[in-house]
C-alpha cells in the first residue's frame, strides 16, 4: 500500500509539472491563451516595462485612492510570493490540470431604455475599454470601480509597440482591512487593438484584452482569458 500511494503521488506531481509547464515561459510561448494573438504576444519579452508598471500605479490610485493603494503594498511584498510558490504552484500539494470557464451576467442596458440592441453591445464595448484601459476615471466611473472588490487596470501598450502588450495590475480589497487587500500584476495584451483578434468563445460578440498570469510570476494567481 506504501509503495502504491508513494507511485500515485508521483504520478500527479509529473503531469502537474507538465500542466504548470504550460504556464512557464513568455507570455503566449505554449499556446496558452489564444492562437489568434499568441504569436504576437511573444514579442513581449518576459518582464516589464517601467514606464508600464507607472501606468498601471497612476491608474490603480486614481480608481482606489491613494491611501488605500499603498495600505495593500506591505502585503503584496511579505505575503504573496510566499503563498505562489510554497502553496499555489507547488505541484506536490496538487494536481493540476487545465480548467476553462465561462462567468456569465445579465445582459447589460446600457441607455437603460430596457431593449438589448446593436447599439448597446457597442456603448458597452467603449465603456468597457475606458474603464478597464484608461489611466484617469471620470468621477462617476472611478466611484463606481472603487466600490467592486476586484478590479483590473490595463494600461494601452504604446503606439508602436509590435507586441500589443502591456502590464496589468489587479487590485483587490476582500474585507476592508490592509492584510485583505492584494496587487497583482499581469501580461495583458490587448486584443481589442489588434484587427483580426477574435475572442476563443464562439458565442462571444468581440474580446477586449487577454490576461497572461504565468507560473514564475509572484505577482499573480492564475491564468485568465
Amino acid at each position: 500500500t506504501h509503495t502504491h500511494t508513494h507511485t500515485h503521488t508521483h504520478t500527479h506531481t509529473a503531469s502537474s509539472r507538465v500542466t504548470l509547464k504550460k504556464y512557464s515561459g513568455r507570455a503566449g510561448e505554449h499556446g496558452s491563451v489564444n492562437a489568434s494573438i499568441d504569436d504576437v504576444s511573444r514579442r513581449h519579452g518576459w518582464l516589464w516595462e517601467f514606464r508600464d508598471i507607472v501606468s498601471c500605479v497612476i491608474g490603480a490610485m486614481d480608481r482606489q485612492g491613494f491611501f488605500e493603494y499603498l495600505s495593500a503594498i506591505p502585503f503584496v511584498i511579505e505575503f504573496v510570493p510566499i503563498y505562489k510558490f510554497v502553496i499555489l504552484v507547488n505541484p506536490r500539494i496538487y494536481r493540476y490540470q487545465e480548467v476553462f470557464i465561462n462567468q456569465w451576467s445579465a445582459p447589460i442596458d446600457v441607455n437603460t431604455d430596457s431593449k438589448i440592441l446593436s447599439d448597446n453591445i457597442k456603448l458597452t464595448r467603449q465603456n468597457m475599454i475606458s474603464v478597464i484601459c484608461d489611466s484617469l476615471l471620470e468621477t462617476k466611473s472611478r466611484n463606481l470601480v472603487d466600490s467592486w472588490p476586484f478590479a483590473g487596470h490595463h494600461p494601452y501598450p504604446p503606439a508602436k509597440r509590435e507586441s500589443v502588450t502591456a502590464a496589468g495590475m489587479q487590485f483587490s480589497d476582500l474585507g476592508g482591512f490592509c492584510c485583505c487587500r492584494s496587487v497583482l500584476i499581469s501580461h495583458t495584451i490587448h486584443g481589442h487593438m489588434i484587427k483580426y483578434f477574435k475572442p476563443r468563445s464562439d458565442t462571444a460578440a468581440y474580446g477586449i484584452i487577454s490576461v497572461y498570469l504565468q507560473a514564475w510570476n509572484p505577482w499573480s494567481e492564475r491564468q485568465r482569458n
